[in-house]
């Protein structure tokens, strides 16, 4: 299919697997899944640390939400704000990871009439969302990600 076909293209990336000496095969769009969700949701967390948050998820199977309890003032005081925050999203992005292997073994499926089934728990699937949930927070300490967009 070409970018815009409607027959339901979802991006140009060129996601599919890498093979690497030291971690095998990397599915790439599970990596590139897994750091956008990190870091939105290390965004969300670093602005409501002190309060708590509710964070809506896109759905997989069932309606899903982050509820996060406010972080003790001496917490982040002995820690820093953005450790707090990538250290809680990175949890949180593994637990929705594993999470959508468990919802796709079940017959979730993010594309109509894709047979994601088949795939459920591939033997890279969960290395690849750790190598992009430790990607995403190299780059927010790297200030790689100045702002929700970028």
């Amino acid at each position: 299919m070409q970018p815009g076909d409607p027959r339901g293209r979802v991006s140009d990336e060129k996601n599919g697997l890498v093979y690497t000496c030291r971690g095998g095969f990397i599915d790439v769009a599970h990596v590139r899944d897994n750091a956008d969700i990190t870091l939105a949701i290390a965004a969300a967390l670093a602005r409501t640390l002190e309060t708590g948050s509710t964070i809506e998820v896109p759905p997989q199977g069932a309606a899903m939400r982050l509820r996060v309890r406010p972080v003790p003032a001496a917490t982040l005081a002995a820690h820093g704000r953005i450790p707090v925050a990538v250290g809680l999203a990175q949890w949180l992005a593994y637990q929705l990871s594993i999470w959508h292997e468990i919802a796709t073994f079940y017959g979730y499926t993010g594309i109509a009439g894709w047979p994601e089934k088949l795939s459920a728990f591939s033997p890279e699937d969960l290395y690849s969302n750790e190598l992009g949930i430790r990607l995403a927070g190299g780059i927010v300490f790297a200030k790689g990600a100045r702002s929700d967009l970028e």
